[in-house]
Protein backbone atom coordinates (compact mmCIF):
# COMPACT_ATOMS: atom_id res chain seq x y z
CA UNK A 1 0.00 0.00 0.00
CA UNK A 2 1.28 3.04 -1.24
CA UNK A 3 0.32 6.78 0.27
CA UNK A 4 -0.70 9.93 -2.37
CA UNK A 5 -1.96 12.66 -2.83
CA UNK A 6 -4.99 14.69 -3.68
CA UNK A 7 -5.23 18.26 -4.62
CA UNK A 8 -7.55 21.02 -4.17
CA UNK A 9 -8.51 20.26 -8.01
CA UNK A 10 -9.59 16.50 -7.77
CA UNK A 11 -6.49 15.45 -9.43
CA UNK A 12 -4.96 12.14 -8.08
CA UNK A 13 -1.21 11.75 -8.70
CA UNK A 14 -0.93 7.55 -8.99
CA UNK A 15 2.27 5.61 -8.16
CA UNK A 16 1.64 3.09 -10.31
CA UNK A 17 1.49 3.32 -13.90
CA UNK A 18 -2.04 2.25 -15.26
CA UNK A 19 -2.21 0.56 -18.29
CA UNK A 20 -3.93 1.90 -20.82
CA UNK A 21 -5.63 1.34 -24.04
CA UNK A 22 -3.52 1.93 -26.95
CA UNK A 23 -5.12 5.13 -28.45
CA UNK A 24 -6.87 6.35 -25.49
CA UNK A 25 -4.30 7.69 -23.22
CA UNK A 26 -6.61 10.67 -22.04
CA UNK A 27 -9.44 8.89 -19.65
CA UNK A 28 -9.57 5.65 -16.91
CA UNK A 29 -12.80 3.82 -15.93
CA UNK A 30 -13.15 4.68 -12.03
CA UNK A 31 -15.57 2.37 -10.33
CA UNK A 32 -17.06 4.43 -7.77
CA UNK A 33 -20.61 2.53 -6.24
CA UNK A 34 -21.97 4.50 -3.33
CA UNK A 35 -21.42 1.61 -0.70
CA UNK A 36 -17.61 1.58 -1.77
CA UNK A 37 -17.80 5.85 -1.40
CA UNK A 38 -19.30 5.50 2.16
CA UNK A 39 -16.21 3.13 3.00
CA UNK A 40 -13.93 5.89 1.90
CA UNK A 41 -13.28 3.28 -1.08
CA UNK A 42 -12.83 3.24 -5.13
CA UNK A 43 -10.97 1.66 -7.73
CA UNK A 44 -8.93 2.64 -11.28
CA UNK A 45 -9.67 -0.02 -13.92
CA UNK A 46 -7.08 0.34 -16.37
CA UNK A 47 -7.14 -1.47 -19.49
CA UNK A 48 -6.02 -5.16 -18.60
CA UNK A 49 -9.15 -4.67 -15.62
CA UNK A 50 -11.96 -4.43 -17.72
CA UNK A 51 -10.45 -6.74 -19.74
CA UNK A 52 -10.14 -9.34 -17.21
CA UNK A 53 -13.83 -7.77 -15.60
CA UNK A 54 -15.68 -8.24 -18.99
CA UNK A 55 -14.40 -12.01 -19.27
CA UNK A 56 -15.57 -12.77 -15.54
CA UNK A 57 -18.75 -11.69 -16.63
CA UNK A 58 -19.21 -13.58 -19.69
CA UNK A 59 -17.86 -16.51 -18.27
CA UNK A 60 -20.31 -16.67 -15.27
CA UNK A 61 -23.27 -15.80 -17.60
CA UNK A 62 -22.86 -18.63 -19.67
CA UNK A 63 -22.65 -20.45 -16.26
CA UNK A 64 -25.89 -19.22 -15.44
CA UNK A 65 -24.77 -17.32 -12.42
CA UNK A 66 -27.01 -14.63 -12.85
CA UNK A 67 -26.99 -13.48 -9.39
CA UNK A 68 -23.58 -12.27 -9.73
CA UNK A 69 -23.22 -11.53 -12.99
CA UNK A 70 -25.74 -8.97 -12.01
CA UNK A 71 -23.68 -8.08 -9.01
CA UNK A 72 -20.70 -7.30 -11.11
CA UNK A 73 -22.47 -5.40 -13.91
CA UNK A 74 -23.47 -2.84 -10.86
CA UNK A 75 -20.42 -2.10 -9.84
CA UNK A 76 -18.09 -2.29 -12.91
CA UNK A 77 -20.40 -0.70 -14.95
CA UNK A 78 -23.75 1.05 -13.89
CA UNK A 79 -21.22 2.51 -11.05
CA UNK A 80 -18.59 3.99 -13.29
CA UNK A 81 -17.12 6.73 -14.25
CA UNK A 82 -14.96 8.00 -17.05
CA UNK A 83 -12.07 10.32 -15.78
CA UNK A 84 -9.79 12.48 -17.38
CA UNK A 85 -5.97 10.99 -17.03
CA UNK A 86 -2.84 12.79 -17.50
CA UNK A 87 -0.53 10.08 -19.18
CA UNK A 88 2.70 12.26 -18.37
CA UNK A 89 2.28 13.58 -15.21
CA UNK A 90 0.69 10.13 -14.54
CA UNK A 91 -2.77 11.07 -12.70
CA UNK A 92 -6.20 10.99 -12.52
CA UNK A 93 -8.63 13.93 -12.17
CA UNK A 94 -11.77 12.50 -9.89
CA UNK A 95 -15.33 13.30 -9.91
CA UNK A 96 -16.36 15.66 -7.58
CA UNK A 97 -18.69 13.18 -5.59
CA UNK A 98 -15.13 10.81 -5.27
CA UNK A 99 -13.30 13.88 -3.76
CA UNK A 100 -16.32 14.55 -1.64
CA UNK A 101 -16.31 11.45 -0.49
CA UNK A 102 -12.83 10.95 -0.10
CA UNK A 103 -11.75 14.00 1.03
CA UNK A 104 -12.10 16.79 2.10
CA UNK A 105 -9.27 17.91 -1.14
CA UNK A 106 -6.13 18.04 -0.19
CA UNK A 107 -5.72 14.57 1.27
CA UNK A 108 -3.88 11.66 1.55
CA UNK A 109 -5.36 8.59 -0.13
CA UNK A 110 -3.79 4.79 -0.06
CA UNK A 111 -3.08 3.25 -3.24
CA UNK A 112 -3.08 -0.80 -3.36
CA UNK A 113 -3.29 -2.89 -6.26
CA UNK A 114 -5.59 -5.59 -4.71
CA UNK A 115 -6.85 -8.31 -7.25
CA UNK A 116 -4.87 -6.33 -10.33
CA UNK A 117 -7.33 -3.29 -10.09
CA UNK A 118 -5.54 0.07 -8.03
CA UNK A 119 -7.71 0.56 -5.41
CA UNK A 120 -7.81 3.88 -3.48
CA UNK A 121 -8.89 4.40 0.52
CA UNK A 122 -9.39 6.64 2.87
CA UNK A 123 -5.76 7.13 4.70
CA UNK A 124 -6.76 6.32 8.42
CA UNK A 125 -5.64 9.39 10.14
CA UNK A 126 -8.25 11.34 7.98
CA UNK A 127 -11.37 8.61 8.93
CA UNK A 128 -10.70 10.12 12.43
Amino acid sequence: MTDTTLDTDGWLTLPFQPAVKPGVRTALTLACAPSWLAEGKAQILDHHALIAINRRIAKLRTSGAMEVVTTLETLYRKHTALCPYDAKANRIQLPARVVAALGPAPCTLQVSKEDGHLTLRKSPADEG
